[in-house]
């Protein structure tokens, strides 16, 4: 059978936590970049501006995961790090 492809957050927050940090963010990216780019655009009038917010917050994410308990909401977490930094 094959691997999932969307794990739940639970399960990619551990996975990050393990040695195998850059397949779980890859795929938290992939799970959450539409939603997070479509709400960052309530928030500011151009594309590239919403681009950066997503990147910052992605980029903030990242360096909060490794901190995470396993059992966070990885969209609430990045959602709220987004919100703190949109102008």
């Amino acid at each position: 059978m094959s691997e999932r492809i969307l794990n739940s957050d639970a399960e990619l927050v551990e996975l990050f936590q393990s040695a195998r940090a850059d397949e779980a963010f890859n795929r938290i990216v992939l799970k959450y970049q539409e939603r997070m780019y479509l709400l960052a655009r309530r928030f500011v009038e151009t594309h590239d501006e919403a681009d950066d917010i997503v990147q910052e917050a992605f980029v903030r994410a990242h360096g909060a995961l490794a901190n995470f308990p396993t059992a966070t909401q990885v969209s609430g977490s990045s959602v709220r790090i987004m919100e703190r930094n949109s102008p």
